[in-house]
């Protein structure tokens, strides 16, 4: 028996990796009913703050780039 199992590449955390799999496919499942059940204006709410955080990041970054060269020509 034992060579038949070596044969077959048994792993004794075989069980493990299942179960891992198992919690993961749950979890997909979770986020798909999730993202299946919310609202299209929910959606595109959240894309526009998403947009909108975007746009204020890169105008903070410019600010701060213009602030770090005038400090460094003070």
């Amino acid at each position: 028996m034992q060579a038949k199992l070596h044969r077959e590449n048994f792993r004794p955390g075989a069980a493990n990796d299942i179960a891992g799999f198992s919690n993961s496919f749950a979890e997909m499942r979770n986020l798909w009913t999730i993202r299946l059940t919310t609202s299209l204006e929910e959606t595109i709410r959240m894309q526009e703050q998403v947009e909108t955080s975007g746009k204020r990041v890169k105008d903070l970054t410019k600010t701060l780039d213009d602030k770090k060269e005038q400090l460094e020509k003070f």
